[in-house]
């Protein structure tokens, strides 16, 4: 499980720096974008026919996404690429548990509704407030993924969804503003 978190927080660099591509939409910036995408997806979709579980939480984060209406950009959109052809020339990995998937869906989208809240500074009411700081950091679907953790006595979720987050947050804070 360890030989994959490396390419989690790759994952999770490539993610945000295209992230930050399509939100300034810079025509000298397209093919680099479309680039990085398919990278990040190639690396996503490599996690996904690695191991059941990784399937599941990556299944479950994109399910989020797509319900949130998130996936607006060509960029994310052509990263499916290189993961709809993994999956179907790999297939499924055994012992898939799509419940989780909607556990991990609901997270995600949970995470988005949050952060839609603190982007809109709706805080008012301590709980509120609350849901705010939530919202910022995207802290919900950690919460939920160490819960799954914990009870299914299983560290390899919150282990890869920690790698890609701080991957993401690195880039935010060191990569990322200085190609966009």
């Amino acid at each position: 499980m360890f030989f994959f978190l490396p390419f989690s927080f790759l994952g999770g660099i490539l993610t945000k720096i295209t992230d930050d591509i399509a939100d300034e939409n810079k025509s000298e910036k397209k093919i680099l974008g479309y680039v990085i995408s398919l990278l990040y997806g190639t690396i996503v979709g490599f996690l996904m026919i690695s191991d059941p579980r990784f399937f599941v939480l990556i299944l479950g984060i994109i399910i989020g996404n797509i319900l949130y209406r998130r996936i607006d950009h060509l960029n994310h959109q052509l990263a499916f690429l290189p993961i709809a052809l993994f999956i179907a020339y790999s297939s499924i990995p055994l012992g898939t548990n799509f419940l989780l998937a909607i556990v991990f869906a609901f997270g995600a989208f949970l995470d988005e509704s949050l952060n839609q809240m603190a982007d809109d500074k709706r805080k008012t009411s301590w709980f509120g407030s609350k849901l705010w700081a939530i919202g910022e950091y995207r802290l919900s679907l950690e919460i939920l993924t160490l819960i799954v953790s914990i009870v299914l006595w299983d560290p390899a979720y919150i282990l890869l969804l920690a790698s890609f987050d701080a991957g993401y947050i690195l880039s935010n804070k060191l990569i990322s503003k200085k190609l966009a």
